[in-house]
């Protein structure tokens, strides 16, 4: 259904435009150009057309090249804050260093809280994040950042095509730390499933963590990981060797965010890696581009988030 809207405009960065287009045809309005100039001196330039006392929306998610997708952003946002907009609004489908949350060493850069602090000073009024991977960075944000999640998407695909055929006794929500637990733990006793969690230690920040013991019980239970990200594919991995050494009937998993990449590794390698594991099913949705990495790859299901960040965007502009 088309809706109506006060006047808005909505961009994307260059590499966003792909979800950017899906969110604009679920809010009923057209996704707004911009020009991106690079000179001969590797600066780069942005110009936008006129958005005057209009509320801007600005979509930027995290890919490669990562660096340049902020320097765009940063420009595209000073642009819009040049061309007197009545409002700017920010939406991280996946927010880039965002799981740089904290000092972990000494005299260290904490890049989650420079991105906020910067945004904060382009004048952005409310900002937006899709099921960050540490919930504390939307209070880096002036105001808090808001936050948006696949939950209801999550219960409504259990439902509808797992558990509508079998007893939920055969089930169990598998969290591969307390982390993944603390942030999805309300999914077991919305859908009245037994869970269970994994204990991990990280040695260091190589993407390399151990897995210790399953805490709850999986054996001969169809078992259904949830997480927030994919990133290597070594933690999708060591759960699933566990939970088949704890007898576990079946596997599959739901990520929020599918980056699928390992440094010094083929673009396609971590989603060949686990197309031939012994996961049955694996659920991305679309907050990062994967269409090209999972394309042939039958155990992948890609969820379509620009609805849910259509909804999230209109509630932010208070229009119906």
């Amino acid at each position: 259904m088309t809706r109506h809207y006060l006047p808005v405009k909505v961009f994307a960065t260059k590499d966003t435009q792909y979800l950017g287009e899906e969110v604009c045809r679920s809010l009923g309005v057209g996704l707004s150009d911009h020009v991106l100039d690079c000179f001969s001196n590797d600066n780069i330039r942005v110009q936008i057309p006129d958005i005057t006392n209009h509320s801007v929306v600005v979509l930027h998610t995290q890919v490669p090249n990562v660096s340049q997708g902020i320097i765009e952003l940063f420009a595209l946002l000073d642009a819009i804050k040049n061309a007197q907009p009545k409002d700017i609004f920010v939406v991280f489908p996946y927010m880039p260093y965002s799981r740089s949350d904290v000092e972990s060493v000494p005299r260290s850069s904490v890049m989650a809280a420079w991105m906020a602090q910067t945004i904060n000073r382009v004048g952005v009024k409310k900002v937006i994040l899709l099921d960050p991977h540490a919930p504390h960075v939307k209070h880096y944000f002036e105001p808090a950042a808001d936050e948006t999640f696949i939950t209801t998407l999550v219960v409504d695909y259990l439902k509808n095509n797992v558990l509508s055929n079998c007893h939920p006794e055969e089930f169990v929500i598998v969290f591969p730390d307390t982390g993944a637990f603390e942030r999805f733990g309300k999914l077991g006793k919305t859908l009245n499933l037994e869970m269970a969690y994994l204990t991990k230690t990280r040695q260091d920040n190589k993407e390399n963590p151990s897995h210790g013991k399953v805490v709850g019980e999986v054996k001969s239970k169809h078992c259904w990981i949830i997480d927030d990200e994919i990133l290597t594919g070594n933690t999708a991995m060591s759960t699933t060797k566990l939970l088949m050494l704890s007898g576990a009937q079946s596997i599959s998993m739901i990520a929020v965010h599918g980056i699928l990449r390992q440094a010094r590794k083929d673009e396609n390698f971590v989603a060949e890696l686990l197309q031939g594991s012994a996961l049955e099913k694996i659920i991305l949705t679309n907050s990062i581009p994967t269409a090209d990495k999972v394309k042939d790859k039958d155990k992948f299901i890609i969820w379509n988030i620009a609805p849910l960040l259509a909804e999230a965007i209109s509630r932010l502009l208070k229009v119906g």
